[in-house]
């Protein structure tokens, strides 16, 4: 082919037609290019360009720029490229030519596509895929469309390439193009493949690799196996997957050999073409000569005639010589066409081999090194040529090199010496190949080594190897598990086989594997008749789905008789289309049995507990009536009791406000106030355990003061402390939030019953209160009471939070022995718990950890803004209230009466609701006192009718209960009550109250004497005597508040504006404040 091409362009060129010249020069390159012969082609593409860039003929620019463009592509040089293809498009557009355009467009497409530019490059290529449809070429379309898909795939679209690939290969199955239909197949393979359609990819490699056989071109039938082996591989068949890869193997080390002979003759004919080019050369340098001496002949040739004859002869001779040379010249250009034929299947013969191949001594040094890609193990960083192995290869591939050249060196091969190079994130195995080359004497021995990478194959024999190991253990596992696993097909004929079936079968059901590998029929037959429709029909259902099938019938064992078994199953289809059941087999028998027993027992069991539930629910029924009667009792009990009680306390705090009581009956009074207070706690008590006891405690949380009610308990319990000359004080050492979210009334209670209970048995020395904070997880709120009483003993620390439990009483004590049990349970209904650390003989400390929630900022002022101080009338400038009290009890309307009339307020009473809403018609209050529970029409009806009456929803209505049941007090809100105080009520609450809802001002016991107030700041204490301060700050420790008043009196002399701060924040119980600025003057004093 490339003698005729020569001859043909040498033709060409004598007839002067420099445009045919053109296409001849380019389809030469493009044949070049397409045998990889890349010198010839760029050199051929260089020579075209030249004579065509001298014309200004459209078609042979095209030409020129085309086969520029190209070779640049096989360059890599993708910019230089693209410029001339872009040459090449303009050119074919001035001739019109959309075939040409198309051409054009698509090397651009590629271009882009191969220096990554992918989705330029789908632009072009699908705008050539255009122009080649509207010309009809379908072989230019196949192509496109090839390259189309080929830069899809680059994208990661494999799912558009697949239909792109179906029409290419159905163009080329067409007009039977088998090499284009062969490269369509193996990308659309590795397509199929990384979608996870390995029966498409499988189907496309094995039809590539029949193809190849057919052509029988061996670098296409090692490249399909390679395709197959993947496949396999990825199918976990590695036995399959090595068998492929090692005929893959096979195929190119053969075609690797086959074409390596032709370098051998070529080697061999190379010294008689040396010594043939020497007679040539010798030929035509005589011819020179001879040339020289016809020219002489000639000159002598008209004056001598006998001269003429000898040169006519000798002429004749020269005819003859220049004969000869002419055919020595043809020779040679034969000879010449030949040896460049030679070189270049060599070359192509060295490129086709894969692997590095190189040139060494005995020694180990490089005389000559080729590689047609980069490798790992020479790179072409490391120019090895004339260096030594020992700097060039690592140290395990220089022993097992150095081992194989000796071994060849003694029999002339090596064959198979492999060493493994251990990369940071990959492990490569190459097998070496050794030959010795022959030699002269006196040569020194050269060797060819081959290293050929064999990790793929290596990742099979491990492959294999695990797979051995897996269906060792597999075998094992099978000979001990209880049951059979088999693998059941089912046939065309509708029959099942089992090609696999563990040992277990021959225990199960006595057969052999053996006898159902080909038909699964003798297993059915030993399935009783009955259940034989069901498995089938069972099995139809579920063909081809992908859930498990559970089966449970009965079987007949030859020895064993009837015994049941369960069949778990999950279909799957294979690649060739059939329905593969995976599955196993167990005996149920036992569980059957055990089943049926249980059943015996489930019906004795359930007889019994239906039996047994009418009991339960009788039962419940009678202590749900109980329950009911209880709740009723404390209801009534509550109200019988705390009723009379805000008579008494009421009224006693009334008269002891009146200050011409003489002093001896004053202190009666403070008995009467002090008895009724205690049988108020023990109700209370009482009341709160029934709720505990009957589930219907609940919190009321809500924003308030916590140093207020700490400090107010600590001052309440001052004077029982020092009745028994004990020291009560709050431990300020840790800061506590103020104002935080909780029910205060219960966490009062429970810290004055551990205060009350600490100073019961404490008789010498004294309780200490401490609070603090903790964050973990969340925010905890700490509370401690230490005491130096008696301790408790180890065994009783549990016992003293049982009800009605009292340990060690001093004599004169009292108590109902609620205390603790009542504080515990208070304490776990707010989520926290409570410990006691206690030392017998030194003392006792209660421990309270609970979560701590913080009051928002928004509420914070209205909690500041609480007034405790007692109320000696209404403040002028505001209207004359009307206040309603409507109550059945005259003790109580007669206290509520007074209160509202001592402060300025118009009162009228009604003894019951229905005289109340005639009240309310016709005189209109502002505020209604509504008794809960009344005779004739009770407190929630009657708040219901006034609701519905004129100015019924403008007035405001407070309920006044003895009740301690949140479930009451739900239901006066619910009907249309804006508040309601509890009996036995603390005046400062009735006129908070009032406050609240209407909007009252009052004037206070200290009005007169409030100043406006001012911050307090360390400067306005840094004036005071040291001594004085000293004084105060432990005072305010003690928390005494008759010396804590005493001592801010003496500076009302000197300081008004500091008497009335400190004044007021005593007032309001505000001591860390004032003891926080002490300590700061006596540290600036330092």
């Amino acid at each position: 082919m490339i003698a005729a091409d020569t001859h043909n362009l040498a033709i060409l060129g004598s007839i002067d037609r420099p445009d045919l010249l053109v296409e001849a020069m380019f389809r030469g390159a493009m044949m070049y290019t397409r045998m990889e012969k890349w010198d010839q082609a760029v050199a051929m593409a260089v020579q075209t360009m030249e004579i065509a860039k001298d014309s200004d003929n459209p078609q042979m620019l095209v030409f020129g720029y085309q086969a520029m463009a190209v070779a640049y592509d096989q360059n890599m040089r993708y910019q230089e490229s693209r410029e001339y293809y872009a040459k090449m498009l303009e050119n074919a557009k001035a001739m019109n030519s959309k075939t040409l355009q198309a051409t054009a467009l698509l090397g651009i497409g590629n271009s882009y596509s191969n220096s990554g530019e992918s989705l330029k490059g789908e632009h072009s290529t699908r705008e050539a895929i255009k122009l080649y449809r509207e010309v009809g070429g379908p072989f230019y379309v196949a192509r496109a469309l090839y390259s189309l898909a080929d830069n899809l795939y680059k994208q990661g679209r494999i799912n558009e390439t697949i239909p792109i690939l179906d029409e290419v290969a159905s163009i080329y199955e067409q007009r039977n193009n088998k090499i284009g239909l062969w490269w369509t197949l193996i990308l659309r393979s590795t397509n199929y493949e990384t979608l996870g359609n390995m029966q498409r990819a499988s189907a496309d490699a094995e039809q590539s690799y029949r193809i190849a056989k057919d052509t029988g071109f061996p670098v296409y039938l090692s490249n399909s196996a390679r395709r197959m082996a993947a496949i396999a591989g990825a199918l976990k068949n590695y036995k399959r997957a090595y068998e492929l890869e090692h005929e893959a193997d096979i195929t190119a080390a053969k075609f690797a050999s086959e074409k390596a002979g032709l370098r051998m003759i070529e080697l061999a004919n190379r010294f008689e073409k040396e010594t043939r080019q020497r007679e040539i050369n010798e030929l035509n340098r005589r011819n020179r000569e001879q040339e020289v001496e016809l020219e002489r002949h000639k000159l002598q040739q008209g004056w001598l005639w006998t001269v003429i004859g000898g040169g006519t002869l000798m002429l004749l001779g020269s005819s003859g010589f220049l004969y000869r040379l002419r055919r020595s010249n043809l020779r040679l250009a034969a000879l010449n066409a030949q040896v460049l034929q030679a070189k270049n299947n060599l070359q192509a013969t060295l490129d086709a081999i894969p692997d590095p191949l190189f040139e060494l001594d005995s020694e180990g040094r490089f005389y000559a090194y080729h590689s047609p890609r980069d490798n790992y193990l020479v790179t072409t960083e490391q120019l090895p040529i004339g260096k030594t192995i020992n700097e060039v290869l690592p140290e395990n591939a220089v022993s097992v090199c150095k081992f194989a050249l000796a071994e060849a060196q003694n029999i002339g091969i090596s064959l198979g010496k492999q060493f493994e190079l251990a990369l940071p994130y990959v492990s490569i195995w190459y097998e070496l190949s050794v030959a010795a080359k022959p030699r002269f004497l006196g040569q020194e021995p050269r060797f060819i080594v081959i290293a050929r990478d064999i990790s793929g194959r290596k990742s099979y024999e491990s492959a294999l190897l695990r797979h051995a190991e897996l269906e060792k253990r597999q075998s094992q596992f099978f000979k001990i598990a209880p049951g059979f696993f088999f693998i059941a097909v089912k046939q065309t004929d509708g029959n099942y086989r089992l090609p696999f079936a563990s040992v277990g079968l021959q225990q199960l059901c006595g057969l052999s594997p053996e006898q159902v590998q080909n038909d699964a029929s003798l297993l059915w037959q030993m399935a009783k008749s009955v259940n034989i429709e069901q498995i089938l029909h069972t099995v139809e259902i579920y063909d081809g789905e992908t859930e498990t099938v559970c089966v449970e019938f009965r079987v007949r064992h030859p020895e064993k008789g009837e015994r049941w078994v369960e069949i778990h199953a999950l279909p799957q289809k294979s690649q060739e289309g059939e329905v593969l059941w995976y599955g196993f087999m167990l005996d149920i028998t036992k569980r059957k049995q055990a089943e049926d027993e249980l059943r015996h027992y489930k019906d004795q069991l359930e007889f019994t507990v239906e039996q047994r539930t009418q009991e339960l629910q009788l039962a419940v029924q009678a202590a749900e009536a109980a329950n009911q009667a209880k709740s009723i009792f404390l209801a009534n009990m509550s109200h019988e009791l705390r009723t009379p009680l805000n008579a008494i306390l009421g009224f006693s705090n009334i008269v002891r406000k009146n200050p011409q009581i003489p002093e001896n009956e004053q202190r009666n009074i403070d008995i009467i106030q002090r008895s009724g207070e205690h049988l108020l706690n023990l109700i209370n008590d009482v009341l709160e355990m029934a709720k505990i006891e009957t589930g219907k405690i609940e919190l009321e949380e809500a924003p308030f003061d916590l140093g207020r009610m700490v400090h107010g308990i600590t001052e309440m319990m001052q004077a029982k402390a020092a009745m028994k000359g004990l020291k009560l004080v709050i431990d300020q050492s840790s800061e506590f939030p103020r104002y935080i979210v909780g029910d205060e009334a219960r966490l009062s209670q429970v810290l004055i019953n551990l205060v009350g209970n600490a100073l019961k048995f404490t008789q010498t020395g004294g309780v200490t209160i401490r609070l603090g904070t903790k964050n973990n997880s969340y925010s905890h709120l700490l509370i401690e009471v230490e005491d130096s009483g008696p301790g408790i003993a180890m065994e009783d620390r549990e016992r003293i939070f049982e009800p009605f439990v009292q340990l060690n009483q001093p004599s004169d004590s009292t108590g109902t022995g609620l205390g603790l049990s009542i504080t515990k349970q208070f304490i776990e209904l707010m989520n926290g718990n409570i410990n006691i650390e206690s030392t017998l003989g030194k003392g006792t400390l209660f421990r309270i950890d609970m979560p701590l929630k913080l009051v928002d900022a928004s509420e914070l002022a209205n909690l500041r803004s609480v007034d405790t101080r007692e109320v000696l009338g209404i403040a002028p400038g505001q209207p004359e209230y009307r206040i309603l009290i409507i109550e059945d009890q005259l003790e109580n309307q007669l206290l509520l009466a007074s209160l509202m009339e001592s402060v300025g307020f118009q009162v009228k009473v009604s003894g019951n609701g229905r005289k109340g809403v005639e009240i309310f018609q016709n005189w209109q209050p502002h505020l209604i006192w509504m008794d809960r529970r009344m005779p004739v029409m009770d407190g929630v009806e009657t708040t219901k009718l006034i609701r519905t009456l004129k100015g019924g929803a403008e007035v405001k209505i407070v309920g006044v209960t003895a009740s301690v049941f949140s479930k009451q007090r739900d239901e006066m809100l619910k009907a249309g009550m804006d508040d309601f105080v509890r009996k036995p009520y603390q005046f400062n609450e009735i006129f908070e109250c009032m406050s609240k809802l209407l909007g009252v001002r009052f004037i206070y016991a200290d009005k007169s004497k409030a100043v406006t107030p001012v911050e307090l700041t360390d400067a306005m204490l840094a004036g005071l005597p040291l001594e004085l301060r000293q004084e105060l700050e432990q005072a305010l420790i003690s928390l005494d508040n008759q010396l804590i008043n005493s001592l801010v009196n003496k500076i009302k002399a000197d300081d008004e504006q500091l008497f009335g701060v400190l004044s007021g924040l005593a007032n309001n119980f505000n001591y860390p404040d004032i003891l926080k600025a002490l300590r700061n003057v006596q540290q600036n004093n330092k």
